[in-house]
């Protein structure tokens, strides 16, 4: 299984790295991580999507931050609305 994951210089960044390392690698040694460095919802380079170049089966991002009032962050939102893929947001 090959993962997305998406991260930035945040501490939910932090958090997320921690539970897939704690909680996912441990159970499947063969798990392919692929760390894309998220700069914002509306980021998108010149030669169009970079996300569709990792082929991954899974998204797994953080929720950002941890307000109850909004409990997901602009790009969680955006992501779950629009991906195809599974998405795991990680609190």
């Amino acid at each position: 299984m090959k993962l997305l994951v998406a991260i930035d210089a945040s501490e939910s960044s932090e958090r997320l790295l921690d539970y897939v390392a704690l909680h996912w690698l441990p159970r499947d040694p063969t798990l392919a991580l692929v760390l894309y460095h998220a700069r914002g919802a509306a980021t998108q380079s010149d030669d169009g999507d970079p996300l569709r170049y990792a082929r991954a089966d899974a998204i797994v991002l953080g929720a950002r931050d941890r307000a109850a009032s909004r409990p997901l962050g602009a790009v969680a939102t955006r992501v779950l609305a629009e991906s195809l893929m599974p998405v795991l947001v990680v609190p």
